[in-house]
């Protein structure tokens, strides 16, 4: 099972707010476009520690804080989630990192979880209840196997209804 791949430029949205939204629509619209030709997707801003130090570094030295350029990436991924979510009419997401699931639930609107079943030790897959209902696997940083995507995506793909 393969993903299709959209890496967001961290350091692009610390740099310039006007081509930092510029570029969230033109991921979105991508993801979009790919969720509506069946490809399941992943997005992320970073695939290792070494990237995520340069990024904190580079937002220091733009006079922003850590938790700043946290935010700056969280509400960026939580744009494309939202715009997925409502406008492909999706119906299940993963996400991974505490303070990005946070951030995405709050953009979602989500009331409550639903636990639904296991999918490795201390991450479920859940049912996500407020504006929008929809299947959702919330794993943060220390959880998960190392073919858990894989996994994650597999057993939200077996629930009815599910795109």
């Amino acid at each position: 099972h393969g993903f299709f791949t959209v890496k967001v430029d961290a350091g692009a949205l610390l740099t310039d707010a006007v081509e930092a939204q510029r570029r969230i629509e033109h991921i979105s619209a991508d993801v979009i476009t790919r969720l509506a030709g069946g490809s399941d997707v992943l997005i992320y801003s970073s695939d290792d520690d070494a990237h995520v130090a340069e990024v904190q570094q580079l937002g220091q030295s733009l006079g922003m804080s850590v938790q700043q350029v946290g935010l700056i990436i969280n509400e960026a991924l939580t744009s494309i989630a939202v715009a997925a979510v409502r406008t492909a009419h999706l119906q299940k997401l993963i996400v991974a990192g505490g303070e990005t699931a946070g951030q995405i639930c709050c953009g979602l609107s989500i009331e409550a979880l639903e636990v639904g079943g296991r999918i490795d030790p201390g991450v479920p897959w859940c049912i996500a209840k407020g504006d929008t209902e929809l299947a959702v696997v919330l794993k943060s940083g220390g959880f998960g196997s190392e073919d858990f995507f894989l996994k994650a995506a597999k057993q939200l793909n077996t629930l009815g209804g599910c795109q």
